[in-house]
């Protein structure tokens, strides 16, 4: 995992350092009907995007990611409040794609007679 990781920072590293070096011009950011503005390298008005798209984007896969985990509990929830218990055991067992079954022999002692 570890050689993973490096294989994939360093060449983002490598990538954000020939950014900077190319883009050192200042550039005026502004936002056109506002009076304010702003002088800043360019490299960092990029990667200040980048970051800002990478906030967005996360966060919009995590809300999309809650919204399934919630409808999924609620179904789990109430399929368990319809089954009643003597038959919870099979509502399980066809829930389950392998379902486990198990059964207990005595074994006989031979030495017991």
């Amino acid at each position: 995992m570890k050689i993973l990781k490096t294989f994939l920072l360093l060449p983002l590293a490598a990538a954000i350092i020939m950014l900077s070096v190319a883009n050192r011009q200042d550039v005026v950011f502004s936002l056109s009907p506002l009076p304010y503005e702003m002088e800043a390298p360019q490299y960092l008005l990029m990667l200040g995007v980048f970051a800002a798209g990478l906030l967005i984007g996360g966060s919009a896969v995590a809300l999309s990611g809650v919204k399934r985990w919630r409808r999924k509990r609620l179904k789990s929830k109430a399929a368990y409040q319809a089954a009643p218990e003597s038959n919870l055991l099979e509502a399980v067992k066809k829930q389950n794609k392998f379902p486990i079954t198990l059964s207990l022999k005595r074994k006989q002692n031979p030495t017991e007679d």
